[in-house]
């Protein structure tokens, strides 16, 4: 190749790298772009999601507070608990402690005990039983709802000498487990709980969930304890044998 051929041919091979070069800087121009736009994309997608919660928190608040007037419509008036009701929106609860999305069983549990000493007493075997599924169960907002209206709904009616009937729907709510469940003594056993050195059955229990997925469901059983006025929660965890089963 003569000179000439060989200067013409660089020539051409320096053109088209500084061609390669633009290009890669209008990519690199590009991908800084869409970058930074998927970073405002981001934070605004944060934004919107908290804004969602606030929505939903404000949402809560408001079913909370019409629940809460269905509940004591026709009631002669306010319990002792009334004047905490309001601290135990779950909304709120969950927002003043750490600002935790999701708490697990055994927080809910004490979050009622601290905020209503002089109400709830948690047997050994609720903690542990509590414990056991702390890692799975997602549904606390309901949990903490149930636990508040335990603590303050059912126990000012019975205080007040009041039926509780009606606090609990149905499918929140059972008085007794069936006659077949409660005449195998394996089951049977399972449903006795000690507190203060004292077997105490118990077939009162709350309800969240029927698909048998540790996730959604949970059994809390529990009792008023005589001449205290104050609810002992024996059990608050996995849903307990049943016959059958």
């Amino acid at each position: 190749m003569s000179e000439k051929k060989l200067n013409q041919k660089i020539k051409e091979l320096r053109a088209e790298a500084q061609s390669l070069r633009m290009q890669l800087e209008g990519l690199e121009t590009a991908k800084d772009r869409l970058e930074r736009e998927n970073e405002e994309l981001f934070t605004a997608n944060v934004h919107l999601d908290e804004r969602i919660e606030e929505l939903e928190d404000a949402n809560s608040h408001l079913v909370w507070q019409i629940d809460r007037a269905a509940r004591d419509d026709g009631a002669a008036g306010p319990g002792a608990g009334a004047g905490i009701a309001e601290d135990l929106n779950p909304a709120l609860v969950m927002r003043f402690f750490g600002g935790q999305k999701t708490p697990n069983v055994t927080m809910c549990l004490r979050i009622v005990r601290s905020l209503l000493p002089d109400r709830i007493e948690i047997a050994d075997s609720a903690w542990r039983s509590a414990k056991e599924l702390d890692a799975d169960f997602q549904n606390h907002r309901i949990l903490l709802n149930l636990l508040s209206r335990l603590a303050i709904d059912y126990l000012d009616r019975i205080r007040s000498g009041q039926d509780p009937h009606g606090v609990f729907t149905s499918a929140e709510y059972a008085a007794h487990e069936s006659d077949t469940t409660m005449s195998t003594a394996k089951l049977q056993q399972q449903r006795i709980f000690v507190w203060k050195g004292r077997s105490r059955p118990m077939e009162k229990h709350l309800k969240i969930g029927v698909d048998n997925n540790s996730k959604h469901m949970l059994r809390l059983y529990f009792e008023v304890l005589p001449g205290e006025s104050r609810i002992l929660i024996g059990y608050c965890g996995r849903h307990l044998g049943i016959s059958g089963v």
